[in-house]
């Protein structure tokens, strides 16, 4: 709380000790009691109020009239004073009694002595006051001079009052005037003089006060300020260790990083357990020689050049210990690395994974050891792709931050087995390529065997042979033994001898010498028999040695032997001890039932069978063991004698790799794995359920399976045992394994082979999972049909499979991990054998069944609004100017057995004087590559399939089973010889176009004659041979056209047809109250919404181009002179400029084009672009068929195109409405010949319509309209575009009841959904789809999961109080087949008669020859050369039919719930009402200019 000032205190003091008896001021009182602090503001407020009271009274203006000469003469002295009430306080009190000199003006001259000097004392404690306020003496001294003042006017009010009071005459009056005594006034002067000279004392001291304050708070500051900085310092101290940690955070990060992008960890285990063996077996005293080695000091010592080493010994030597010694040395030395790695015989490695081990050890030194930076170069290669090259650019950056790098590889004769030596000598040559190019770092050792391959390799190097050398190390070996070679010899004479004839039957092999050991402990009985076994009874060879341990073996363990072996030495990776005795267990069941405890050996009893051959290593972090075979020589030697390794009366037990394949097929194939696993308390449990993770062999099982049967002949019963497995549901939890829990089983591979072409650079793998032999097969054979049915799975389903451990945040498919009943498995279709496996929903395949060697051309397929129906037209011949088609017509119903039935097949015959079909399938010029992009495709349907368009041939559906033509011959002139979109509705045809082909168009090569069985596409090779990448994709089914003749349309009546237009007239339409959009709110002139995060810009527009000077004719809309080359300039936020990409005129000029938004005065139109509409009456309902009569016609010409706008038809009145381009949209009368054009406006600047689709609701009320947009943001080059942002407009319009062909609509409802960024859009196969119902309009797009909207039509009174959503989506996910992105997907709702929704995806077809709209908005395209069949260039060939499945919106949809992004629309712009026509803007007449002010200026 504030405490009181030295006024408020006086104030308060003088009123409490004036007498209770005495009169007190009421003005002071008024100041006293006031609620808030008293002012010099406040007080004149209230001393005004008071005298205005005053004034009143009848005295008073007697008296004003006696003393007004007084006041007037006070007026200079009333304004000196009033200036101290603004600043002072105690002026204000001065005041007060002054303003009373009215009431007694002859006052005046009494006592302005004493007001004079109270004035100039006033102004010193004014002064005082804001100087020294802050003292608290001189608080005390103010208020008793405050109290003193308010004495000097309380005298002066009192004499004032007598003066005025109303019963005083003017006699009395003046009497009391002369009588006034200013003794007290003196008093007062004299009292308030003293306090001031006291205060003038005080302030000498008040300011040395303050001097020798400022001087400690001076020091205080400098303590303070020393304290701040060193503040300051420890702050910048922590942030510096802040940064320091956030760095080596960062760092560690990106340490972690790599590594796991290496994803070494168990290959470096391995590794590192192998050297760390070497090291503890060493003996003291061996390898002592390897510094006298001059070559090897040589190397070490970087003396040699290349600094490159090779030592080779026999078998046995000790190459792989020596190597460990040297690494053991070598580490040592300070600012030495050593990377490493000890090739196996039972773990093959790739280039791949070679190179991953080395640069793990690498990065591992570099940073944990060196503690050097990670840069981001290496940390930016480390987010891509992991081939050889990005590990070889990675090994290649780290070297040069070491002094210097030893680089081991023991055991290269390892991997001098066939396809193992090339993948080394990949290796050795990136190897050599980097000591060559850091010879100062990079120093090599490779060790190995004497072989002829790798001696080419190291011809070049230095070469030591090491085979003398450890003959020493054989005899200190020995010398280390001696003492447990005791229970052998009976005296030192005999252990002399021992050791003497050891070591020269071993001479430097020390496997030989374990060997012979080990044979005189199993085979002496006694002295004598050692010596006689030393002398002549000891094998002479390896193999000798090894099958005599065999033949020891107990004649009741063979067969168990034989399974241990063949396990083991065949195994593709070492075998754990858990694995081995599942595997074995299974073997010993003659039936695949499941495998139980009863039938797994015993781990001690095998252990006994390992000794010598077999070793076992533990394993880190586990109980379990690793178990391989004690040296390469023991498997050479089971290969060698094709595994019978017994006497011949044991013929019958053979160590071979079938067993392998027989023990993984027959746990595959258990009885507990019939039925998919399932997810339970985050474990995945079989059949029986048990937990996954403790079947040891399940994954070895199920990733090495088919690897082990390549070694195997395929006989007939491995045949039907493999067939048998693969056709079982065995296999369906096959695949769910694979992806649970085996690495990039799904992956797309690409292999190098050092030939950069685009047929090698284009060829994609996938890891094969069926036996070699099966599927090099004969295409007619079942096992080969197998195969391709499951890569035809693989292709649909990759993209699900291969995200079982997806990493990526929010990924879909990994939630779904192992869920793999979501499969479309029914979609497959009847001729695929897992088409027969369960899955989550009810799906099929629009395939006929029984097996076919070819497939039919290009399919074109019709689907109803119901989805109850679908219409398949199958392109099977092109001969002689005549197409035959095949046409199946399919009904869908979920509530019978069969979802979908084969109504009827029927063939169908056009000829090309009927229905002109050269025009669509014929190739074009390369100079007409731009009329590609969106040209009509061959076939089309109606929405209800009652009509089928075949080139321009018109078919008509009866019985709802076959096609009938309208037509059997071409009618003159009359008829169209090209159409894109048609509408049919009873006896009227409507016909439209917004291209034009020219005959120079069409290139001259015709059409071939091919055979139909020349068509069909093998799926199977061109997986192999063409990319599978999710990047490519087709936007048009055909090659845009040509045509045979030279007009497209009959000229003769147009003039008078295109006179139709008529100003639009007001309809008497009733609209309920609140549902409408007002459109008086709708300004011709405003543009769209703009971007919020982009800046508007403008310029000046120009245009030197001549409108058209027809009257009643729509060209001048976007009029232009053919024989003009001038341009025109447009403003950056209404237009784009792009370049048409053209393999041949790619720096013509011509080659740019505009693409505008804008005005539309100011559009340039292109000559291949021309809107064209007719309407046809080609029937009548009760004659005979009559001659086609053109009843409308309609053309304009367009700046920018647009896509897949069929027009619509009234269902009852003659109206036609169509989108025609750039906004307008015609409605036409076509029985009245009139029509009317509007404009719907875009909702986004920078944007273009790429579809509109127009609908009439079935009661014919309304009218609905779902516009697509693209917005792009121009950019000065096209590789600055950035993709399009696709939006949806939807718009609901109430048609005028009276006058429905003549009254534009009023918009009733809207809604715009954002549908996200596409960096290309495939115009020619739209990825988006619409349904439409009564109520609603679902959107689907082309997508890997189910992506739907339901969109309302109509605003309820829930939406309107924001309580509904007009958008809802599934609120579970479905997810769809991968190629799905690359097909049309339609999603049809529950009907009355069929309470199943219906999912359905078009056929998906490949073309070598596609064309694409990229990111240009304006038809932009890529061309890819060749391909088509029946010669028509980018015919595109189906690979897979049209698919679908049943779904329960409540059950597998989850219901319906709100989208949550759904995009506001501002109702201040305008958007979707149809704007009215403007007055056009002629350059000639309009073209008044004047400078714009801005430019005025300039001047």
């Amino acid at each position: 709380m504030t405490p009181p000032s030295a006024f408020q205190r006086a104030l308060d003091q003088y009123l409490q000790t004036l007498p209770s008896h005495k009169r007190k001021s009421k003005f002071l009182l008024s100041c006293y009691n006031a609620a808030s602090p008293v002012t010099p503001e406040s007080l004149n407020e209230i001393i005004a109020e008071a005298e205005e009271r005053a004034s009143q009274r009848s005295s008073r203006k007697i008296l004003r009239k006696v003393v007004a000469p007084v006041i007037t003469a006070l007026k200079d002295y009333f304004m000196v004073v009033d200036s101290l009430v603004s600043s002072s306080m105690p002026a204000a009190i001065v005041w007060g009694a002054i303003k009373g000199i009215d009431r007694c003006a002859t006052l005046f001259d009494t006592i302005k002595s004493q007001l004079r000097a109270l004035t100039v004392m006033l102004q010193r404690i004014s002064e005082y006051e804001d100087l020294y306020g802050d003292s608290t003496i001189l608080q005390d001294l103010l208020c008793k001079t405050y109290v003193e003042i308010f004495r000097f006017w309380s005298r002066i009010d009192r004499e004032c009052d007598q003066y005025g009071n109303a019963h005083l005459g003017i006699k009395s009056f003046l009497r009391v005037a002369v009588s006034f005594s200013t003794k007290k006034l003196d008093e007062s002067i004299q009292e308030i003089e003293t306090n001031v000279d006291n205060i003038d004392k005080l302030v000498p001291i008040i300011e040395a006060r303050r001097a020798r304050g400022e001087q400690e708070d001076a020091r205080r500051e400098r303590v303070e300020a020393g304290i701040e900085r060193l503040e300051a310092r420890v702050e910048r101290q922590a942030q510096r260790e802040f940064r320091d940690m956030y760095q080596d955070d960062r760092y560690n990060e990106r340490y972690y990083s790599i590594s796991s992008w290496l994803d070494s960890r168990e290959a470096i285990e391995s590794n590192q357990s192998r050297h760390d063996m070497n090291l503890r077996r060493h003996s003291t005293g061996t390898c002592a020689w390897l510094t006298d080695n001059t070559d090897y000091r040589d190397w070490e010592q970087g003396a040699s050049s290349p600094s490159i080493i090779w030592c080779h010994a026999p078998p046995g030597t000790g190459k792989s210990d020596l190597c460990s010694q040297v690494i053991r040395r070598l580490m040592d030395i300070p600012s030495v690395t050593c990377a490493y790695l000890f090739y196996q015989f039972d773990a093959p490695y790739t280039a791949v994974e070679t190179l991953r081990l080395l640069a793990a050890q690498l990065i591992t030194n570099s940073y944990l050891t060196y503690r050097h930076k990670i840069s981001d170069k290496l940390y930016l290669m480390s987010q891509g792709a992991r081939t050889f090259d990005s590990l070889s650019a990675c090994i290649d950056m780290l070297l040069p931050q070491f002094q210097t790098v030893y680089l081991l590889l023991d055991g290269l004769d390892e991997e001098c087995v066939k396809d193992r030596w090339s993948e080394a000598c990949r290796v050795i040559d990136f190897l050599v390529g980097m000591s060559r190019a850091h010879p100062r770092i990079v120093r090599l050792w490779f060790s190995s065997q004497d072989r002829s391959s790798i001696r080419t390799k190291m011809e070049k190097f230095t070469i030591c042979n090491f085979h003398e050398p450890m003959k020493e190390d054989v005899g200190i070996f020995l010398a280390s033994l001696s003492s447990e070679l005791e229970d052998l010899i009976a005296s030192e004479q005999a252990k002399s001898f021992l050791l003497e004839k050891l070591q020269r039957r071993g001479e430097s092999n020390f496997l030989w010498v374990n060997l012979m050991i080990n044979t005189l402990r199993e085979e002496a009985s006694s002295p004598v028999e050692v010596t006689r076994l030393l002398e002549d009874g000891l094998p002479s060879t390896l193999d000798e040695y090894y099958r005599r341990i065999f033949e020891r073996i107990e004649v009741n363990q063979r067969a168990l032997v034989c399974k241990v072996f063949s396990l083991i030495a065949f195994a593709r990776r070492p075998l754990r001890m858990s694995e081995l005795r599942e595997a074995i267990g299974i073997l010993s069941i003659d039936t695949p039932t499941s495998l139980s405890s009863r039938h797994v050996p015993f781990e001690p009893h095998l252990r006994k069978l390992f000794a010598p051959l077999i070793q076992i290593y533990p394993i880190a972090e586990s109980e379990d063991y690793t178990c391989r075979l004690f040296h390469s020589t023991v498997r050479d030697f089971l290969r060698k004698y094709g595994g019978k390794v017994f006497p011949e009366f044991s013929s019958g037990l053979v160590v071979s790799p079938g067993i392998s394949a027989q023990a993984c097929l027959a746990y595959l194939r258990q009885q507990r794995y019939s039925l998919t696993l399932r997810h339970e308390d985050e474990l995945w449990l079989d059949s029986n359920g048990n937990a996954v993770k403790e079947h040891s062999f399940l994954l070895y099982a199920a990733k090495y399976w088919d690897k082990h049967f390549d070694e195997v002949l395929g006989d007939e019963e491995t045949r039907n045992a493999i067939v048998s497995f693969i056709t079982s549901s065995n296999f369906q939890t096959f695949v769910q394994i694979q992806s649970l829990w085996l690495e990039n089983r799904f992956t797309i591979f690409r292999q190098s082979n050092g030939c950069e072409c685009d047929d090698c650079t284009r060829i994609r793998f996938l890891v094969r999972v069926f036996p070699l032999w099966l599927i090099n097969g004969s295409e007619a054979t079942n096992e080969r049909r197998l195969w391709a049915s499951y890569r035809r799975f693989i292709h649909d389903w990759r993209h699900f499979l291969s995200c079982a451990n997806c990493e990526k945040r929010g990924c879909l498919f990994a939630r779904c991990a192992g869920e793999i009943d979501r499969c479309w498995w029914g979609a497959l279709g009847p001729r695929n054998f897992l088409s027969r496996l369960q899955g989550r929903y009810r799906s099929f395949s629009f395939q006929r069944e029984g097996i076919v060697t070819t497939e039919p051309g290009p399919s074109f397929e019709g689907i109803t609004q119901e989805g109850d129906k679908m219409k398949i037209l199958r392109l099977n011949d092109a001969s002689s100017g005549k197409l035959t088609f095949s046409c199946e017509h399919w009904s869908i119903c979920s509530t019978r057995r069969d979802n979908i039935v084969l109504e009827n097949t029927q063939m169908i015959s056009v000829l090309e004087s009927e229905s002109s079909w050269p025009v669509y399938t014929t190739a074009l010029t390369v100079t007409s590559n731009r009329k590609r992009v969106g040209r009509a495709p061959l076939v089309a349907f109606t929405l209800d399939c009652q009509y089928m368009r075949i080139g321009t041939q018109l078919f008509k559906l009866k019985n709802d089973k076959y096609y009938v033509s309208l037509y059997d011959t071409l009618f003159g002139d009359r008829y169209p010889t090209y159409v894109e979109e048609f509408a049919i509705r009873g006896p009227y045809a409507v016909f439209a176009s917004r291209r034009r082909v020219k005959q120079e168009d069409i290139r001259k090569t015709g059409v071939s004659d091919d055979a139909v069985a020349n068509l069909g596409v093998d799926f199977n090779a061109m997986e192999e041979m063409v990319s599978l990448d999710d990047d490519d994709s087709s936007s048009s089914i055909f090659s845009p056209g040509s045509r045979s003749s030279s007009s497209l349309w009959t000229s003769s009546d147009d003039s008078e047809l295109n006179d139709a237009y008529e100003s639009w007239s007001e309809g008497d339409t009733d609209v309920p109250e609140g549902v409408e959009f007002e459109e008086d709110r709708i300004t011709p002139w405003s543009g769209p919404m703009g971007d919020p995060n982009e800046a508007d810009s403008s310029s000046e527009l120009s245009s030197d181009s001549e409108t058209s000077e027809q009257e009643n004719e729509p060209q001048p809309v976007g009029a232009r002179d053919e024989s003009s080359d001038e341009e025109i300039e447009f403003d950056p936020q209404v237009a784009g400029y792009g370049r048409w990409y053209d393999d041949e005129d790619e720096d013509d000029e011509d080659a740019y084009m505009y693409y505008a938004y804008g005005p539309t005065a100011l559009f340039k139109t292109r000559p291949e672009l021309q809107a064209s509409i007719s309407v046809f009456l080609i029937r009548s309902s009760d004659e005979p068929p009559l001659l086609p009569a053109k009843l409308f016609h309609f053309t304009q010409e367009l700046p920018i195109a647009l896509y897949d706008s069929p027009p619509a038809i009234h269902p009852f009145k003659s109206l036609i409405v169509w989108p025609i381009g750039r906004g307008d949209v015609l409605f036409a009368d076509f029985s009245c010949q009139s029509y009317f054009m509007r404009k719907l406006r875009l909702t986004t600047s920078n944007s273009a319509h790429i579809s509109v689709k127009c609908h009439f609701s079935n009661c014919g009320q309304y009218l609905f309209i779902a516009a697509f947009e693209g917005q792009r943001k121009p950019a000065e080059k096209v590789d600055d575009a950035i993709g399009i942002k696709v939006a949806l407009l939807v718009l609901t319009y109430r048609l005028s009841e009276s006058k429905t062909t003549r009254s534009p609509p009023r918009l009733i409802h809207r809604t715009r959904l954002d549908l996200g960024q596409k960096s290309s859009i495939a115009v020619s196969s739209f990825p988006f789809t619409l349904t439409w119902t009564s109520t609603n309009v679902y959107l689907t797009c082309s997508d890997n999961t189910l992506k739907v909207y339901r969109i309302d039509l109509f605003s309820s009174a829930a939406e309107v109080q924001k309580t509904c959503h007009p958008v809802a989506v599934p609120q579970k996910a479905i997810i769809l087949p991968s190629t799905a992105t690359k097909r049309k997907v339609h999603y049809m709702p529950p009907t009355l008669t069929d309470s199943k929704a219906k999912i359905l995806i078009e056929s998906e077809a490949r073309v070598k020859g596609d064309f694409e709209v990229k990111t240009e908005l304006h038809l932009g395209y890529e061309h890819h050369r060749g391909g088509g069949v029946f010669g028509m260039e980018g015919a595109p060939v189906p690979i897979s039919p049209p698919i679908g499945c049943f779904v329960d919106e409540d059950q597998d949809l989850g219901c319906w719930g709100p989208w949550k992004d759904l995009a506001d629309v501002p109702d201040d712009f305008g958007i979707g009402h149809l704007d009215r026509r403007l007055e056009k803007f002629d350059f000639d007449d309009d073209c008044d200019c004047a400078l714009i002010i801005s430019s005025l200026s300039e001047r």
